[in-house]
């Protein structure tokens, strides 16, 4: 049987009592010896297992938590897709129920231009007329659409005619709804003026709100801005001279 150096493992002839690869001294036990360090690498690469499978343990997790982001990420995407779509949706209907509503004030308001023929912002009362309310000359009368400006001499700012030729009931029931909740808002803080006066005797309905009067007869609704520079009885004259004409 073979003999192996007890040091470095490598054949020793027989007879030999030194080992020609390096040098030391051989034994009797080289047989024994030899045998164990021939099975050495195996034990070596047999533990290198254990540490790859060990190693491969923490890339496992990574993999999966990865993964598990990246699920996040699209349920995530998927939901903001879905809202975005409900909204734009609900823009479109909005567009579409407002489109709507306009083609039909179009169409009332034809129809009441036909029936009353071609009327504009300062035919409600005229320059003389303005004047004679106010006890003062008018300086300047200005047409704008959807209103109409008239300047007492001597003052800077002017007051306002704004007629709405149809929707008026529509106009007087939203304007009187947000008189109501800013009341309830002020009486919540303390304070008992009323936001909004009614005005009985004029048109169908007529309130002052914040230094403005809003007067309806029928459909047709006029909102007079006097911009401060009257009292409030002029103001409401000027409505009852406007009245019998809308």
């Amino acid at each position: 049987m073979a003999k192996f150096c007890t040091s470095c493992g490598a054949p020793v002839g027989d007879g030999l009592k030194f080992c020609a690869q390096c040098g030391k001294a051989v034994t009797a036990t080289a047989d024994s010896a030899g045998a164990v360090s021939a099975a050495r690498p195996s034990r070596v690469i047999a533990s290198a297992a254990p540490v790859a499978a060990k190693a491969s343990n923490p890339t496992k997790t990574i993999i999966i938590t990865l993964l598990a982001f990246f699920a996040v990420i699209a349920v995530v995407a998927a939901a903001g897709f879905v809202y975005v779509g409900y909204r734009v949706h609900k823009k479109v209907e909005e567009v579409k129920q407002g489109f709507s509503m306009g083609q039909l004030g179009a169409g009332n308001s034809r129809n009441a231009s036909a029936s009353k023929g071609e009327r504009g912002e300062c035919s409600l009362i005229t320059q003389q007329e303005m004047g004679a309310v106010l006890g003062t000359p008018i300086s300047k009368v200005v047409q704008r659409p959807g209103q109409c400006e008239y300047t007492p001499q001597g003052a800077y700012d002017g007051l306002t005619i704004k007629p709405e030729w149809t929707g008026g009931r529509v106009g007087m029931g939203f304007l009187t709804g947000l008189g109501q909740k800013l009341e309830q808002h002020q009486l919540r803080l303390g304070n008992l003026t009323p936001s909004m006066d009614a005005v009985p005797g004029l048109g169908d309905e007529a309130y002052i709100q914040f230094g403005m009067l809003y007067v309806r007869k029928n459909d047709v609704m006029v909102t007079i801005d006097t911009n401060s520079v009257i009292s409030r009885d002029q103001e409401i004259a000027i409505a009852r001279a406007i009245v019998p004409r809308m």
